[in-house]
């Protein structure tokens, strides 16, 4: 039994590594290979170092600050407005005009427009990680890629552990042995290592790419309902002015944060507010709270911490797979784990070659 587990678990562990390594490369790569993780630190990084030009202070600068992209944009349709995070911070509007969706900046003190800014090639990046850059099938063939990194990296986990050796040989290097060995057991201690986290990663992954099925999987488990709230209402015309948004979404969850507002996306749908609150998984809220766009009247209050145990799992998953939480170590941690499958898919393509070499 455990030699037939042992030939089935290496059989699938080599060619699903050496068929689909290229893209789980590329995958962690453009993903916890630091470019999702760090998405927000590059932009702010890049970004130009406005200031604002005149010394008005509104009593709101968050409407003067819609007001002044509505008055140079007329027409365009509002997405969302990110909050600032920190003092100093801008406001980040998200807007489509034209067809082209772009971010305006505006002060959070004079609520003036600072600048249009955007990285195209970053976008570009994080859509391949999200869609292969395919419209419609591309989220479901990252899920397929995510199931094979799963599999690729739970087989590994498998002949680590039956393997007939004393586990402090399997964490041993030989870094003065021949080279075929020496890169026989990098391979080897580094999937230790980075499997686990792999794992996760992939899992997080593939509920992101098929959300309805991790929903109900999860569902079934655990005996208790994910099913998103829904709020609808008569009509998505915005009639109240940012604030009242705001202050009602505070209103119904005191102490906490409001980090984004997303305007209404088609007729019947409410304005959402994204809260954070003290104890969140998520640094940019894991509280929705769904508010009448004509009234600012309170819908729904989707709270983490009335969540069921299958909402809990299944809203951790994007915080998760991106680490929006734990901080720069985390992030830095998430990073490295991006790095190991291009190192893990080269070692192992290494071993393989060497191996029908021996034979030959």
């Amino acid at each position: 039994m455990k030699r037939t587990l042992r030939t089935t678990a290496k059989l699938v562990h080599v060619w699903g590594g050496l068929t689909l390594g290229l893209l789980f490369c590329l995958m962690g790569l453009s993903g916890s290979g630091s470019v999702i993780v760090f998405r927000a630190d590059l932009e702010r990084a890049l970004r130009p170092h406005w200031h604002a030009a005149g010394q008005n202070r509104p009593a709101s600068p968050l409407l003067e600050s819609e007001a002044a992209v509505r008055r140079r944009w007329p027409g365009a349709t509002l997405l969302r407005v990110t909050l600032p995070d920190a003092p100093g911070e801008p406001y980040r509007y998200q807007i489509r005009a034209n067809g082209v969706v772009f971010h305006v900046f505006c002060d959070a003190a004079t609520g003036e427009i600072l600048g249009v800014f955007d990285l195209p090639w970053l976008d570009w990046i994080i859509d391949f990680h999200h869609n292969l850059r395919l419209a419609g099938t591309g989220r479901q063939l990252t899920g397929l890629i995510g199931l094979g990194l799963f599999v690729a990296s739970l087989t590994g986990l498998i002949l680590w552990v039956i393997r007939n050796q004393p586990w402090t040989v399997l964490f041993r290097v030989g870094w003065r042995g021949p080279f075929r060995r020496r890169n026989f057991e990098l391979h080897r201690t580094t999937g230790v290592f980075a499997n686990v986290f792999l794992l996760i990663l992939s899992a997080t992954g593939i509920s992101l790419a098929y959300p309805q099925t991790f929903r109900v999987a999860i569902e079934t488990l655990t005996g208790t309902s994910a099913a998103p709230p829904r709020v609808s209402v008569h009509q998505s015309a915005m009639t109240q002015p940012l604030d009242a948004y705001i202050q009602a979404a505070r209103s119904a969850l005191p102490g906490s944060i409001v980090r984004e507002l997303r305007f209404p996306s088609s007729a019947r749908t409410p304005v959402t507010a994204r809260m954070w609150c003290p104890g969140d998984f998520s640094m940019e809220g894991s509280n929705q709270v769904a508010l009448d766009p004509a009234t600012a009247r309170v819908l729904s209050v989707d709270s983490a911490a009335a969540l069921s145990i299958a909402n809990r799992v299944t809203r951790s998953a994007p915080p998760l797979h991106y680490a929006e939480w734990g901080g720069p170590v985390i992030k830095l941690l998430w990073a490295l784990v991006g790095i190991t499958p291009s190192f893990l898919f080269i070692s192992g393509f290494a071993i393989w070659r060497a191996s029908n070499r021996a034979r030959s």
